[in-house]
């Protein structure tokens, strides 16, 4: 995540969406083409399973409502999901692809800037899996068009919001003017749409909301970004990622839990904030450490940006229960304001100096430092000043 545009731009105008059955666009084929459709779907359909816990049977009523609440307990557990009569999983799809060297070389770009912010993908397992199913489906040079079926739909799908990301931070912006969709993230959901995965309850489909999300976050299409995170979110809940308890011990998985857990967490946070609207993760559904216990630890520093961007996040979600929700006790009271005032000040001494942000060395910083490292010093600055100062004494939306 890289500091946006629209910090400074914020009457930016972005295409809208347009919702597209499944049977409109691919009218049944057994093979399908994403590379030549323009309009953007609606990233969230309805899911074809129930919303209820699945009690069928009157006999529950009879047992004690502690027997009650123990067994709808368990139904909450994580379990395996999957109906093997699902029609697409007998589906092929065509995807285009970037020339080789063109992909590598965005998928480096898209692993410096993401996991600067959100150090959770293992990239060593990531890469392996990308260059098994490339190679499995004929990618390479002069031969950039791949045909794949439901069981690689998520990797690569995964693959297109990484392009999209890095797309978006290599592409020039001309001022006052939308940013163009990449049409990578647009292959991706069709995709994902077209084999009924946007819905499927396990870690590939958190992963593949959470990177799409991160990509409309810096496109700054906040409504986008919120219907993708709180897709990803509901799921993260389902297969138990709040609670590290439940967690296997597997190093072969694509994601460390934790720091997907809290990359969730931050974009949950910041993405309703610019929308103006409440958050929806609240702490009570969280059981899993953040990372302030690493200070200090060997590897601990890659995560001091995203555990300054989890505290500020909280702080966020205090402000908002008390000055902004539709029963605020705390909007009138001058005094809570500025005890909030002292929380955010000592939120921030407590960021690590080399994310701070001074505006009078940012000759020096040009001189030795990265963009990279440059950009996260602006962004936690720019978080805590916009995101938690502003907003209560102006009474305006963050932009």
């Amino acid at each position: 995540m890289s500091v946006s545009e629209s910090e400074q731009s914020p009457k930016r105008r972005y295409p809208s969406m347009s919702n597209i059955s499944d049977n409109d666009i691919f009218e049944n084929r057994s093979v399908c083409n994403f590379g030549s459709y323009q309009d953007i779907p609606s990233p969230l359909e309805e899911p074809m399973e129930s919303d209820t816990l699945g009690v069928t049977t009157s006999s529950l009523n009879s047992l004690p409502i502690g027997c009650q609440l123990n067994a709808l307990r368990q139904l909450r557990q994580p379990r395996a999901t999957g109906d093997l009569s699902d029609p697409s999983q007998s589906r092929l799809a065509t995807v285009t692809l970037q020339e080789p060297q063109a992909l590598w070389e965005l998928v480096n770009i898209f692993f410096q800037e993401f996991e600067s912010y959100f150090p959770c993908l293992n990239q060593a397992v990531i890469y392996e899996r990308l260059s098994m199913v490339l190679s499995l489906h004929g990618y390479e040079h002069g031969n950039h068009r791949i045909v794949i079926g439901p069981e690689h739909c998520k990797i690569i799908a995964i693959l297109l919001n990484m392009l999209a990301y890095a797309e978006s931070l290599t592409r020039p912006v001309e001022s006052c003017k939308p940013r163009p969709v990449p049409q990578s993230y647009l292959q991706g959901l069709k995709l994902m749409q077209y084999f009924n995965k946007l819905h499927e309850a396990d870690l590939g489909t958190v992963i593949y909301h959470t990177t799409s999300s991160a990509f409309l976050l810096e496109m700054s299409m906040h409504h986008m970004a919120l219907q993708s995170i709180t897709q990803g979110f509901q799921i993260a809940l389902k297969i138990g990622l709040n609670n590290q308890t439940l967690w296997p011990n597997d190093d072969s998985d694509l994601v460390s839990r934790q720091g997907l857990w809290w990359t969730l967490y931050f974009l949950d946070k910041r993405i309703t904030q610019k929308c103006g609207i409440t958050y929806f993760l609240r702490e009570d559904e969280s059981a899993v450490s953040d990372f302030s216990k690493l200070k200090n630890h060997m590897g601990s520093s890659k995560y001091d940006l995203l555990q300054s961007l989890i505290s500020f996040s909280r702080l966020w979600a205090y402000i908002w229960d008390g000055f902004f929700s539709p029963q605020a006790p705390k909007v009138d009271d001058w005094g809570e304001s500025q005890m909030m005032d002292t929380r955010i000040v000592l939120s921030y001494r407590q960021v690590p100096p080399n994310l701070h942000w001074k505006s009078s060395k940012v000759a020096e910083y040009m001189c030795l430092e990265g963009e990279t490292q440059i950009r996260q010093r602006l962004i936690v600055f720019l978080v805590r000043s916009k995101s938690l100062l502003e907003p209560r004494f102006t009474q305006a939306w963050p932009r």
